[in-house]
């Protein structure tokens, strides 16, 4: 049986997105030991860029495929109505 492991929302992120993009020094702050998903990440501007380029290209940087272009299309979709103009899809704000 294999050991479940319990990674924070910053320590996924850096296995699976930031590190194989390159991106070393990020800060995101945390609440009794849990990430703050919907804010509180430092990022290097260059660093952002590359997450920005990973979404233009649906999912592909630098020939690396790291998820699906149906993905991106299901998450920047409006899922939940604003209580302002605007929606929301998978944490992306979208003003459809």
């Amino acid at each position: 049986m294999q050991k479940k492991t319990n990674l924070s929302l910053h320590e996924f992120a850096k296995m699976y997105l930031f590190h194989p993009l390159q991106i070393y020094d990020t800060v995101w702050h945390e609440k009794a030991g849990i990430t703050l998903g919907s804010d509180g990440l430092r990022i290097k501007s260059e660093d952002l860029l590359k997450i920005g380029e990973l979404l233009l290209n649906k999912g592909i940087y630098k020939g690396e495929t790291f998820f699906d272009s149906s993905w991106l299309d299901e998450a920047t979709k409006p899922h939940y109505k604003s209580y302002m103009m605007g929606s929301y899809g998978y944490h992306f704000w979208s003003y459809i």
